[in-house]
C-alpha cells in the first residue's frame, strides 16, 4: 500500500458501460492512486521487473552485460558551468540495431539500464539479453556461446566515424581487467537456479 497516495477525479465515475461497471469503481467521484515515488511504490515496481525476468527465464537464456565508455567518447553536457557525464541512449539503440542484423547472434529481447558508478560516478550501462533456449544444451555448450557472444557484443560497441557505405569503426570501449578483478566490460550467462 502506497505511503503517500493522492486523490484524483475518477474517469469512470457514473459510467453507463456494463463492462466498465463490472471491473471499475463507477460510484466514487474521487479515487486514491499511488504516488510512484515512495519506498513501497519503488519496491513494487522493482518486484514487477523481477517477475518479468523470472517469466522470461522459463523459455529463454539470460545474459548479463555491462558496458562502459573510453574517456574519449564519454558523453558530457555543460550545465551552469559544470560538466556532467551521462550514458547516451543512442549508443545502446545503435548497438541493438547492429546485433539484430548479425546472423551469428540469435534473436533476442533486452532490458537496459544506465547507472553511475559508486566511486567515480562514471556512467555505464547494464543490459539483460534474453535469447531462446537451445533444447537439451549442455553447460559446456552454453559457456561456449557465452564466449562467442562476449566477443560479438564488444565488437559492436563502437562509434562510426565514417558513413554507412564506408564505416570507420572506433571502439567506444577498450577492454581492461585490473588486478583487483574489476573490468570495464562484462558479458555472462545468468543461471536462473
Amino acid at each position: 500500500m502506497c505511503l503517500t497516495p493522492y486523490c484524483i477525479d475518477n474517469p469512470y465515475y457514473q459510467s453507463r458501460s456494463p463492462t466498465i461497471r463490472q471491473i471499475k469503481d463507477t460510484d466514487s467521484s474521487k479515487i486514491m492512486v499511488p504516488c510512484g515515488h515512495c519506498s513501497v511504490c519503488l519496491r513494487l515496481r522493482q518486484a514487477y521487473f523481477v517477475q518479468r525476468v523470472q517469466c522470461e527465464a522459463f523459455d529463454h537464456d539470460i545474459w548479463s552485460c555491462m558496458l562502459s565508455y573510453n574517456n574519449k567518447y564519454l558523453p558530457t553536457i555543460v550545465v551552469n558551468g559544470y560538466k556532467h557525464k551521462y550514458a547516451d541512449i543512442h549508443d545502446i539503440q545503435l548497438l541493438i540495431q547492429r546485433l539484430k542484423k548479425r546472423k551469428d547472434f540469435p534473436p533476442f529481447h533486452y532490458f537496459a539500464v544506465s547507472e553511475f558508478g559508486h566511486e567515480r560516478h562514471r556512467p555505464h550501462w547494464h543490459l539483460l539479453f534474453f535469447t531462446p533456449k537451445v533444447p537439451n544444451e549442455s553447460q559446456s555448450s552454453l559457456y561456449s556461446r557465452e564466449k562467442t557472444y562476449w566477443k560479438i557484443v564488444l565488437s559492436e560497441w563502437y562509434v562510426n566515424l565514417g558513413s554507412k557505405r564506408k564505416p570507420i569503426k572506433d571502439p567506444l570501449l577498450t577492454y581492461k581487467c585490473l588486478s583487483n578483478g574489476k573490468r570495464n566490460y562484462d558479458f555472462r550467462y545468468v543461471d536462473p537456479h
